[in-house]
Parts: structure tokens; sequence; C-alpha cells
């Protein structure tokens, strides 16, 4: 198991980064494009004859030049935004597949496309977005790259819906440092499966929602909240086949855990130094290890969550004033399903 410690470190990293990037308009890259089955639209009025577009360096501009490419349309309000749709980009195992920067004022979508094979550098992912607002990103596939979908740095007020980021390093990530964090965003719908660390991870963020989303099946976490992630809420995701299913750790405050199945992990959900204030309501946590840990984090709420056939249902260390009230604890592998250690003025019933 690859240490907490070094991806804490390699997430900071990644948020530092971005503060010292140059002040450009709006980038876009797009490696050896296909084109396929465009649907109907007044940008694309049925199939491109031309079925093949390579593009070898990077792109520069604004959407006013974007949109006369062949691959975007629309007007950038609300009622009509720019839209890139039904792209498949092999990014050639370097850089990054799609990317759009620096993009404050307009409303843009990115639908139905397909991007694999990005470089193997901390910057590099299938789709990225950079200090961008009011972006969609739906119903995609970004497979085989170091990040799936990525948000860096100052993304505010975007939807990430319904796309499929598999195999990849990281599946999803918003992050970013005091450059300006990421912001209000709505993450749900989502598949994040199969990636060598986590499936969705998010740091130095808040105000989001995680909901609908799914993560499993040999993630090391399934979702993750890292260094002051404060007020997020997650619910109804499914978790399960992973080393720790929901994960919170480094002052990550008043965040709402509720309504999430989590299943078959060493440790369902786990909050760790100076996790404080937090709220772990009705969920449902099944066959684990353990259940919820509590590592050093206080004044948290764990109430009226459902663990059946885990080992210890609930287990706290070196805590301050945590309540643990109206769980149903069945099947409880250990002598003293729940189990605290150097813990004060916490309450259970």
């Amino acid at each position: 198991m690859k240490s907490n410690a070094k991806k804490i470190i390699i997430l900071i990293i990644l948020g530092m980064s971005f503060v010292f990037l140059p002040n450009i308009k709006l980038d876009f890259k797009v490696e050896q494009t296909t084109f396929n089955n465009l649907k109907s639209s007044s940008g694309y009025p049925g199939k491109m004859i031309d079925a093949l577009m390579t593009y070898n360096t990077t792109y520069s501009g604004n959407w006013t030049w974007a949109v006369n490419q062949p691959w975007c349309y629309g007007q950038g309000t609300w009622q009509e935004p720019y839209i890139i749709e039904n792209v498949t980009v092999d990014c050639g195992g370097t850089g990054s597949g799609i990317i759009i920067n620096n993009s404050k004022n307009d409303h843009f979508i990115i639908r139905n496309c397909t991007v694999y094979n990005s470089g193997s550098e901390w910057s590099d992912a299938g789709i990225k977005l950079e200090n961008t607002q009011n972006g969609t990103i739906s119903g995609n596939t970004a497979n085989n790259n170091f990040v799936g979908i990525y948000l860096l740095y100052d993304c505010d007020n975007n939807t990430i819906s319904g796309n499929t980021a598999n195999n990849n390093n990281w599946g999803i990530i918003f992050t970013a440092m005091h450059a300006g964090t990421c912001d209000n965003n709505t993450l749900s719908g989502n598949t994040a499966s199969n990636n060598d660390y986590d499936g969705i991870s998010l740091s130095f963020s808040k105000d989001n929602i995680i909901s609908g989303n799914t993560a499993n099946e040999n993630n090391e976490v399934g979702i993750s909240l890292y260094s002051e992630c404060n007020d997020n809420k997650f619910s109804g995701n499914v978790v399960s086949d992973t080393l720790i299913g929901i994960y919170l750790v480094d002052f990550c405050d008043n965040n709402t855990i509720s309504g999430n199945l989590v299943s078959d992990t060493l440790i369902g959900i786990y909050l760790e130094l100076n996790c404080d204030n937090n709220t772990i309501e009705s969920n449902t946590i099944n066959t684990n290890d353990l259940g919820v840990r509590l590592d050093q984090s206080d004044y948290n709420n764990i109430s009226d969550n459902i663990l059946t056939d885990n080992g210890w249902c609930i287990y706290e260390f070196e805590c301050i004033g945590n309540i643990i009230e109206n769980n149903y604890c069945s099947n409880s592998t250990l002598q003293l399903p729940i189990y605290q250690w150097y813990c004060h003025r916490c309450r259970r019933t």
C-alpha cells in the first residue's frame, strides 16, 4: 500500500505549482483527433466528411478563435454555450488532451469525447480545466491517463457529470493551493474505478457537491479529501473493493457524508489528523475490516448509520468530543464493536 504521506505531498506539489503559471488567455490542445459520428446540430450538420484531423502543436487563443475550428461551435452564452463534442483524442503519450485555461465568463460544454494516452507528468490529464468557470464536462471517457479529469486552481461553478475515468493514476481530481481553491462545483454520476491511487480526490477545495458517483474495483482510495477541504457534501455515492472507502485527512472540517454505500474495504470511512466538526450520518457501511475510523479528529457527529458484518463498527483514537449515537451495528466480528482509545468527552449511545 502506497503511503498516505507520499500522496499528500504529491497533491500539495500539484497545487503549489499553479501559483507560478503565466496569465495567458485560453489554451486548447487537440492531438490526433478523430471526429466520430458527430451529432446533427447547428455546428455539425450530419457526419463530417473529413474523418481524421491531426494537430501537432498547442493552439492558443480565445473562444472566438476556437469556435472557428471544426471541433467547436456555439455562442458562449448560458442558452447557447460553446460545445466540443464527439471527439476522440489520442494524446500520444505526452501532454494533455483537451485543455481549457483562464476561461471565466463564457459557458461551455465538453461532452461525449474520448481522451486517452496522456503524458505521465504531474500536470498531464485527459481533460483539464485551469482557472476556469461555468463549464460542463459530461458523458466523456477519460482512461489510461495520468489523471482522467483534472480541475486545477480557482475552478469554480463547474459541473462534472456522467463521465468514466478508469485505469488512470488518479480518476478525477480537484486541486488548488493559495492561488484559489476549487469551489461550488458539482461532481455527480461519474464512474472512477481501477485507478492506481484515488478514484475521486479533492484538495484545498470547499462547498462542492459529490453525489451519486461510483468509485470501486481496486482504487487505493475511493473518494478522498486532502488538506483544508471544508463544507463539502457527499451523498449517494457507492464505494467498494478499495483499501479505504471515503477518506478525509489533514484539516478537513464541516463536511457532510450522508447516504453513501461503502463496502468491502479495509476502512470504510476514515477521518485522520484534525478533521473536525464533520457529520457522518445515514450511511450503509458493510463487510469492511473497520467500518468508521477517527484518528485525532474532534467534535464529529456519527449517527444513524447501518454497520453490518464489519470487524470493528467504529474505532476512535485520541479524539475529543465526538458524538456517536443511534447507529445500528450488527454481526461485528470483534468483541468490542465500538472501540475508543485515549478519547476525551466523547459520547456514545
